[in-house]
């Protein structure tokens, strides 16, 4: 879906964010970049990328790089509490995290109790250790 609008409709805006706003080129290219990360730290076919992010752009583009790589998305809520959140992702054994900093003070009271994650990714600066995508893979790309 995705492939095919950017290729047919590249300059068409797909999201309005507040005053923001994003083409259908610019949501793949970011996609790209952040699928291209995902894929150099681990993620692939099958594996369980669990996220918890709020609804914004960069719940979007990060859900198309985990299809883009085949990994099985799975979303939480941003307003689990650490008892809930720490249920959900050992019940899916997720793989990987993908989190915003909004989420750091849950993220670093449950990761002590989540061991199948093997790597922490966030879209900002963030306080548990995670690979900034962001910075590291959207600005730079």
């Amino acid at each position: 879906m995705l492939r095919s609008n950017a290729a047919t409709h590249p300059r068409k805006i797909a999201i309005y964010y507040y005053d923001e706003s994003f083409t259908y080129a610019q949501i793949k290219e970011k996609t790209d970049h952040i699928a291209a990360a995902l894929q150099q730290h681990g993620v692939g076919k099958g594996h369980r990328v669990c996220a918890v992010l709020p609804n914004s752009p960069e719940y979007i583009f990060a859900f198309f790089a985990v299809q883009k790589l085949c990994a099985v998305w799975a979303a939480q809520s941003t307003y689990l509490k650490a008892r809930e959140l720490i249920q959900n992702i050992n019940d899916c054994s997720a793989d990987f995290l993908i989190s915003a900093e909004a989420s750091a003070p849950v993220i670093n009271k449950v990761k002590g109790a989540i061991s199948s994650v093997k790597k922490y990714f966030a879209f900002e600066q963030n306080s548990f250790g995670a690979v900034n995508l962001y910075e590291d893979y959207i600005e730079s790309g």
